[in-house]
């Protein structure tokens, strides 16, 4: 792994309130280059990121941010609200950056360059993997999951919540053509690493089923590149067929036989379609 240093940031998310302790991995980059931030879908941690950043450094910055009650945050638990979550990401990004998110992350980075009251820099760009305006099907969205199997899992977390998060990632590499590896990556996160606080969790859970960005998405004001495996059962590719065509201006490339995970399950394919995006967005 390329060097490493942790930065410790004590964060004002809310007026005449306790500063807010936040850690984040930085991974240093050649002098002057590009900034990327990276933040983790639900259940995993920065960790998903290392074999990533590995290929990527040192060419660029990398920040990796574990969500709220996840790894270097662990302390924070269930309690930051997602209005006070997308706040953290403004204040942890660096100035000028590409935001890079998987599944939730990223409609959490995608929710925060939506958001009026933001008050920082806007990135240069947003990334974003296996991602969604919408994660849920109702009436006027069929491109996602039932409502009815997150509030399963929210149930099943409270009695066993390793089990739950390796059920859920059984779930994400169904599908793929390299599942197998994909899965053991995957459940290496948890037999490995502390597991994220049971109410970060549950509150990830609330997220998944709260954020509806199909809206907003008009609003967007800057490049979006969104990253789709062919054969993902979570967040099916007419989801992101769908952003497109909400976002005409916007990015997107399928990745051939990938699953929910297609940074991890066919990594160098995954990289022919990134890497030239950010050397076109970032001028490098």
């Amino acid at each position: 792994m390329p060097s490493s240093t942790l930065e410790r940031r004590d964060l004002a998310l809310e007026e005449g309130a306790e500063p807010v302790r936040v850690q984040l991995e930085r991974f240093y980059g050649d002098e002057g280059a590009p900034h990327l931030l990276f933040v983790h879908g639900w259940g995993s941690g920065r960790a998903v990121w290392f074999d990533l950043v590995r290929q990527l450094s040192p060419r660029y910055h990398c920040h990796l941010l574990d969500l709220p009650g996840y790894g270097l945050n662990h302390h924070l638990g269930g309690a930051l609200t997602l209005e006070k979550t997308l706040q953290l990401l403004w204040s942890v990004a660096p100035q000028g950056g590409i935001w890079i998110g998987w599944s939730l992350g990223g409609t959490l980075l995608l929710a925060a360059a939506l958001a009026a009251e933001g008050g920082g820099e806007p990135p240069r760009g947003v990334v974003t993997i296996a991602s969604t305006p919408r994660f849920t099907v109702n009436d006027g969205w069929s491109h996602g999951i039932e409502r009815a199997l997150l509030e399963q899992f929210a149930q099943e977390l409270i009695a066993d919540c390793r089990q739950t998060l390796l059920r859920f990632f059984a779930l994400q590499s169904l599908g793929s053509s390299a599942g197998k590896r994909e899965l053991r990556q995957l459940k290496a996160l948890v037999q490995q690493r502390e597991e994220p606080h049971p109410a970060a969790l549950a509150a990830g859970l609330e997220w998944l089923q709260q954020i509806d960005l199909r809206r907003k998405l008009a609003r967007l004001t800057v490049p979006l590149l969104q990253l789709h495996g062919e054969r993902d059962r979570l967040v099916p590719r007419s989801a992101a067929e769908t952003t497109r065509q909400l976002l005409p201006g916007s990015k997107l490339e399928i990745i051939t036989g990938a699953g929910h995970a297609p940074f991890l399950s066919h990594p160098q394919q995954f990289l022919r379609q990134l890497e030239p995006w950010l050397e076109s967005t970032t001028g490098t």
